[in-house]
């Protein structure tokens, strides 16, 4: 049976950064490691920063997308960050098709998202309540008239 491994990891350069290693398949059967992961977040990540670590995830299913999206809004509300890192093509293709990258920020390598989620990080401190991140603006979309 296909499953997913969760594992917390506390940076050793940076207090405010926590990595969650996953390895494996992410679907509604094999969600419960990932859930206690994200559980455990609770207590441990006010103001840090958490990249979750995608590099050996070979599949994601609508349920395990779902999860990310529960995790994005508990580590908002502690005035924290959440980060995936070195997404496979496949789970990135899906990632874009569902256009999380307005909500979750993406890197495909560890020193440009440990930067880049230090950024973010230090933007949301200064915030007086939970925000959610910036959104960029939308691009104009074709209405779908041909002219």
């Amino acid at each position: 049976m296909e499953q997913i491994e969760a594992l917390i990891v506390h940076s050793g350069q940076h207090q405010n950064l926590i990595t969650v290693k996953l390895t494996g398949t992410l679907n509604l059967q094999t969600m419960t490691p990932m859930e206690k992961a994200v559980n455990a977040l609770d207590g441990i990540c006010r103001g840090k920063a958490v990249l979750f670590d995608m590099t050996e995830v070979n599949y994601i299913s609508s349920s395990g997308w779902s999860l990310f999206l529960t995790a994005y809004k508990r580590l908002r509300d502690q005035h924290s960050v959440l980060a995936l890192v070195g997404m496979g093509q496949e789970v990135l293709n899906i990632f874009e098709i569902l256009d999380f990258g307005r909500l979750i920020p993406h890197y495909q390598d560890f020193p440009t998202a440990e930067k880049g989620v230090l950024v973010l990080l230090d933007r949301v401190a200064v915030q007086p309540h939970p925000t959610k991140l910036p959104i960029p603006e939308d691009k104009p979309r074709n209405s779908g008239r041909m002219n």
